[in-house]
């Protein structure tokens, strides 16, 4: 009686099976290292360092978001390669005529803060405002818009394609 070993003069790394099974602990090794290490390297920009200060602004937004309501503010931008141009009218006439010589605006996008856009737009004429500003910007954004006081806030969400008008108003 003769006992056929015909493995047993294999090595134990010319076995495919124990590959496999070596194989997904050490890419799970290496999947864990990759992601401390980038976790190590890189900043969540969305985080604001002082939330509690935010957090207690939100009260003074809606206060301002309601002036903006109670005013009727509406109106349109504009975006071009070479500028931003903002129409603005009031349910008010009188109102309207008491606008203010500057307006800010904030479009912040949702994921990336380096697309964020913050710029100062001048009046130039009666219910329009301008600012020279090279832009290529497409997407969705968040607009701010307020003037230097504070008095009114308008919150709202844009999807913005180049060379499109873009309606807004208080809500």
């Amino acid at each position: 009686m003769s006992i056929n070993k015909a493995n047993s003069n294999t090595s134990w790394y010319k076995e495919p099976w124990m590959w496999l099974v070596v194989m997904l602990p050490v890419s799970s090794v290496i999947a864990g290292i990759s992601t401390v290490f980038i976790a190590a390297s890189t900043s969540d920009s969305l985080v604001v360092d002082n939330y509690y200060q935010t957090g207690l602004t939100i009260n003074d937004n809606k206060q301002a978001n309601e002036a903006a309501k109670k005013l009727g503010i509406h109106g349109q931008l504009i975006f071009t390669d070479e500028n931003i141009q903002l129409q603005i009218a009031m349910n008010d006439i009188n109102e309207q005529q008491k606008l203010p010589e500057q307006l800010y605006l904030l479009l912040s996008h949702p994921t990336h803060q380096h697309k964020d856009l913050e710029v100062r737009l001048n009046k130039t004429s009666q219910n329009l405002y301008s600012a020279s500003e090279k832009t290529s910007i497409s997407g969705r954004y968040y607009m701010n818009l307020h003037p230097k006081n504070d008095a009114w806030l308008i919150q709202q969400q844009l999807v913005i394609d180049a060379d499109k008008v873009i309606g807004y108003q208080a809500q």
